[in-house]
């Protein structure tokens, strides 16, 4: 079961003299690769179509002098072969360049080059490319010419930063396999950083040292610099795998928090703050903090048959329903800037931030007690819980409580139904920004009750087909994922969807009950003709005709070190019945079987039996967890393959009267 057992090494800047193993000397750029570095890069892992061999950072500061200001450097050396060209999507390189208040990054130097045994095809600087990005961001892209299977591709930059405080982190992982990856930081005594080794084993080299009163600023006291070495050897392939959470909770690298400086005039500058001063600042300068000001409009502008509702939790439900069909979703992402509540309810259309805040709003406009809540998607990557740190958050929602129960509610999908979250925001946790008491960690829970059910009554005809009725009902999180698939698409399309299950049958009377009424089991029924085919006088029938939810084990991988996190428990249960009446008899029926994890956590079984000309099927298949430890791995691979085994290989045997 899964209790985010990831291993983290925390290491402290507190300089002190430290080695072992040995930091070898750097590569020059344009040098042959030893022929061993290849064969070595070869067997790293044999389905990787090319292997980093080496790769090293060093990011350091520099006074710029004839601008009396100091920048930092940040340097890359990185050189990879190429195994399998066809199936390589490295060749173009990209690099991002941070920008902001008028001030950028700039690219001071870059070379690169695709290395064919001997013969060397350097990319021309007329190919190197620079073009704006986003807001934040500018892109340096380009793309080694002439690569092939054997190619070693290699390149080389500097980039002078005046954002002193932006360290960047660095990752030993990749999704190609890495023989030797080595960062080197450089930092004057007068800054103090935090620094997390995010890892599940140790580093294979760590040296520090101190270089005394080698940082010279005219003027000044010097100050003596704090030089570390960190570096991994033989860094297997990233694998991302479905059920998972971001890969940058998971990939093995040093991470770089700035805690305070202190100025060569003497003056020291705290970074690290607490969460009373964000709460602080949220409240008073973020336009986020500003924007929940903004129940007055709303209690204008909410429809007063809405407002006039006596029961709380309706009257929640009918705000939340009115907020989530008037804002539409324009597909961009704020959380402190560019959020304007007004503006977006008078559009119709906004932010993530702003449809939320909006029923923040509207919410306590309706005397109920909302608070926004900053999270992370799962894409985004798991919020640092020790301290704050504002980038880690790329949404927002709500809070309410009504009565001693709290909802979590977020208003951008018009799928969702009221006190369930987007499957898109169930990422460990969120806080709750509450400006009275002190904001405060909460869990970010799933929908319990996620459940599949399809009962099947079929009849066989004198013909030898099979027919009657199908239903199905979803509910929860499987509700919303079908309502989706079904609101793309029209009642001819979605019959046409179906009877691409299979083959053998032909769908009527087709209907679909509580699509808009989000709080109930989505509902199809139809009637189904199913086809058999005869071999000689006997029919070999799978009983799971229908569409399956597990149509495939998701689970590939020799190993997996990372959770598993499905995001929320569920059921699937189908009730079969076949009534061979007297155009069939009974000759074999598969066996009864029962699987589970060994703590419970999930089970498959399967029912056969037959009682009379009827023959009954009770499959069910249950997940009570939905996050399990890398350990889980194997048993959960092996529980999901016997669901896929029982619905493609149980075949009921049928003999034609």
């Amino acid at each position: 079961m899964y209790s985010y057992k990831f291993s983290f090494f925390l290491i402290f800047l507190s300089i002190h003299l430290n080695s072992f193993a040995q930091t070898p000397p750097p590569l020059s750029f344009g040098t042959t690769t030893p022929k061993q570095q290849i064969e070595l890069a070869k067997i790293a892992d044999r389905d990787a179509p090319a292997a980093i061999i080496y790769e090293r950072g060093y990011n350091y500061y520099e006074l710029m002098e004839d601008q009396n200001y100091i920048a930092l450097r940040k340097e890359v050396h990185r050189k990879i072969v190429v195994l399998d060209a066809a199936k390589f999507n490295g060749s173009s390189i990209e690099i991002l360049l941070y920008k902001a208040d008028r001030a950028k990054e700039t690219i001071e130097s870059i070379e690169a080059v695709t290395h064919n045994q001997n013969i060397k095809n350097y990319v021309k600087a007329s190919a190197i490319y620079t073009q704006n990005y986003n807001e934040n961001f500018d892109l340096v892209r380009f793309a080694f010419p002439d690569v092939k299977d054997g190619s070693v591709i290699e390149y080389k930059y500097s980039i002078r930063s005046p954002f002193t405080r932006r360290f960047d982190n660095w990752k030993f992982q990749h999704e190609l396999p890495t023989l030797y990856s080595e960062f080197t930081s450089k930092i004057p005594g007068n800054f103090e950083f935090r620094k997390i080794l995010r890892a599940n084993r140790p580093l294979d080299i760590h040296e520090t040292k101190v270089e005394k009163k080698s940082f010279h600023i005219r003027g000044y006291t010097s100050a003596s610099q704090g030089i570390e070495t960190f570096a991994m050897k033989n860094v297997p392939a990233f694998k991302e795998e479905k059920y998972m959470l971001s890969k940058e909770n998971y990939l093995m690298g040093i991470e770089f928090e700035l805690k305070e400086m202190m100025g060569f005039d003497g003056v020291k500058s705290n970074y690290l703050r607490s969460w009373e001063d964000v709460d602080a600042e949220f409240k008073k300068e973020r336009d986020s903090g500003k924007q929940l000001r903004k129940s007055g409009y709303f209690e204008k502008n909410i429809p007063t048959e809405i407002l006039s509702i006596h029961d709380d939790l309706e009257r929640a439900k009918a705000i939340y329903t009115f907020i989530q069909n008037t804002i539409k979703w324009n597909g961009e992402w704020h959380v402190f800037d560019d959020v304007r509540v007004k503006d977006a309810f008078k559009d119709k259309t906004g932010n993530n931030s702003e449809i939320n805040l909006a029923l923040i709003n509207a919410l306590n406009a309706a005397n109920l007690d909302a608070k926004l809540v900053l999270i992370a998607s799962r894409d985004y990557g798991i919020p640092t819980e020790d301290y704050p740190v504002l980038s880690d958050f790329n949404h927002s929602i709500a809070q309410v409580t009504i009565a001693t129960k709290t909802y979590l509610l977020d208003a951008i999908d018009p799928l969702t139904p009221f006190g369930v979250l987007p499957f898109n925001d169930l990422n460990m946790r969120g806080r709750v920004m509450d400006f009275k008491k002190g904001s405060y960690w909460t869990p970010l829970t799933p929908h319990k009750k996620n459940v599949l059910y399809v009962n099947a009554k079929l009849k066989a005809n004198n013909d030898g087909s099979f027919q009657g009725a199908l239903n199905e009902s979803y509910l929860g999180y499987l509700g919303t994922e079908k309502r989706r698939e079904i609101s793309n698409s029209s009642t001819t399309q979605n019959i046409k969807n179906i009877e691409m299950v299979n083959s053998n049958w032909e769908l009527s009377e087709f209907n679909i009950d509580n699509v808009k009424q989000l709080d109930l089991p989505l509902k199809l029924d139809y009637s189904v003709t199913l086809e058999t085919d005869i071999v000689g006088e006997k029919v070999y029938l799978s009983p799971y005709f229908f569409d399956l939810y597990i149509k495939e084990n998701p689970f590939k991988l020799k190993e997996r070190t990372y959770p598993v996190d499905l995001g929320y428990p569920i059921i699937n249960t189908y009730l079969i019945s076949l009534d061979l009446g007297t155009t069939y008899k009974l000759e074999k029926l598969p066996e009864n079987k029962a699987i589970q994890l060994s703590d419970g956590a999930g089970v498959a079984t399967v029912v056969y039996n037959q009682m009379g000309s009827v023959v009954n099927i009770r499959f069910n298949f249950k997940l009570k967890e939905y996050q399990f430890d890398p350990s889980d791995y194997e048993s959960l691979k092996k529980l999901f393959q016997n669901v896929i085994d029982i619905q493609n290989k149980d075949i009921i045997v049928l003999k034609k009267v």
